[in-house]
């Protein structure tokens, strides 16, 4: 089957931040089964698109609001990992300063989420080897997506929350000289990383509920956006 098309895919990941080198680690694809029931083969995604286009990274697939760039992005068996910097402020800026601000949400552990837009080239029905191959948290593989291009990355808090950006200032992570408080984002590291069991026990609710964060995050940004390009 060969078709193009553009979507979102959404994934909950270990982001490793640093905020002196202004750079942060992240698996932005795996090849796991996904909410529903699809798996991205690594090995076909097409990066040229996205490295010629820059390689901006964005907050929320706003993009009128990038807030970093990709140095490099690395193929593993597993999926894909992308090392992003987040510009320091300008000589001369006033007011907020978006890398500032996502930079300290990814640091302290406040988004965690990574969602890539790509379009589909090709897909294809599962065998009986990609379903045992591949991993899956319950959901049954029923497509393959054998080659895709990649567009774009966003960092997302999932579901998508905007209110995230207000916790960083609440919380202190940014003054209200729009600089980052290193020692208020270590600080928020360390409460998040003890709640994670608490967090885990929402997550296993929202399961029993059957809800599905990542349809409730993509239809959201389909009715702000449209069709994400």
């Amino acid at each position: 089957m060969n078709n193009e098309r553009t979507e979102l895919k959404d994934f909950t990941v270990n982001v490793t931040a640093d905020i002196e080198s202004r750079t942060c680690i992240s698996k932005i694809s795996t090849s796991c089964v996904d909410e529903e029931g699809e798996v991205v083969l690594p090995s076909g995604i097409q990066t040229t698109r996205f490295t010629k286009g820059g390689g901006t990274a964005f907050w929320n697939h706003d993009y009128g609001d990038p807030v970093a760039s990709t140095r490099w992005l690395e193929l593993t068996d597993d999926g894909m990992v992308a090392s992003s910097y987040f510009p320091p402020r300008p000589d001369g800026h006033v007011g907020e300063w978006r890398p500032d601000t996502v930079l300290s949400l990814v640091a302290s552990g406040l988004c965690n989420g990574v969602s890539i837009g790509f379009s589909y080239i090709e897909t294809r029905e599962p065998t009986a080897k990609d379903k045992s191959r591949f991993k899956t948290t319950g959901n049954e593989l029923q497509r393959v997506i054998s080659k895709s291009r990649l567009l774009e990355y966003s960092f997302a808090p999932l579901p998508m929350n905007e209110d995230a950006l207000v916790m960083a200032v609440s919380k202190g992570l940014i003054r209200k000289d729009g600089t980052i408080n290193e020692d208020a984002v270590k600080a928020c590291r360390l409460g998040s990383e003890a709640k994670i069991e608490q967090r885990s026990l929402r997550l296993d609710r929202a399961k029993a509920l059957q809800l599905d964060p990542a349809k409730m995050t993509r239809l959201v940004i389909e009715r702000l956006q449209g069709r994400v390009y």
